[in-house]
């Protein structure tokens, strides 16, 4: 088994509806599984599909990515603007985060981009 490594593409997935006091809400299971299918069919150098997808939906496991990053833009003009009175997590205050990740490649980086892609334009 080859090891994967996060390349480029990291994104949110932001809730489908906000309810009036603009608050996240889940996105549905089959709404996910929808958006990384329309992932998974992008087309890619070689059909050689080297990528992983991994959804996560758990709030605990984002607060530790965010707080894991926060010490490494300390300082920064980055750090301003993210941190405002309103900041819940790295990821918009997103309920669940698409991970892609990819063997490392000279395509790998487009594969990414085009995957994702599809991704957002089903979301």
């Amino acid at each position: 088994m080859y090891k994967l490594r996060f390349i480029l593409v990291c994104f949110a997935v932001m809730a489908s509806a906000m309810t009036a006091a603009a608050q996240l809400r889940m996105v549905s299971k089959e709404k996910l599984e929808q958006v990384t299918l329309a992932g998974i069919a992008a087309p890619n150098a070689m059909n050689r599909q080297a990528w992983a997808i991994r959804v996560i939906g758990s709030q605990e496991w984002i607060k530790r990515c965010t707080e894991a990053y926060l010490p490494t833009i300390e300082g920064t003009p980055i750090a301003d603007h993210l941190l405002t009175p309103d900041f819940k997590n790295l990821f918009r205050n997103a309920p669940a985060v698409i991970f892609v990740a990819a063997e490392p490649s000279a395509y790998a980086g487009v594969d990414c981009g085009i995957l994702a892609e599809n991704m957002m334009l089903a979301a």
